[in-house]
């Protein structure tokens, strides 16, 4: 997204524009931020997400495998 911290609001709308059905980001990402893959900050419509180092590593493998998917190429 080339956004340090997108917000709740901003992630739901690009979320929704890709055609996934997203209510409510809050609790979407509620086991990711428990989990210590997500931090949180802020507040209602305001808050804003970040991913963590190892959140992070878990979207770089999740991508990789998605493109293997994709391509069938490792």
């Amino acid at each position: 997204l080339n956004l340090p911290k997108p917000t709740a609001a901003q992630l739901a709308k690009w979320l929704r524009r890709s055609g996934y059905p997203i209510l409510r980001m809050d609790r979407a990402l509620q086991d990711a931020v428990a989990g210590g893959d997500i931090l949180s900050s802020g507040s209602r419509r305001a808050r804003c997400y970040e991913l963590t180092a190892p959140g992070r590593l878990k979207a770089y493998i999740l991508a990789n495998q998605l493109t293997v998917t994709i391509t069938g190429e490792a």
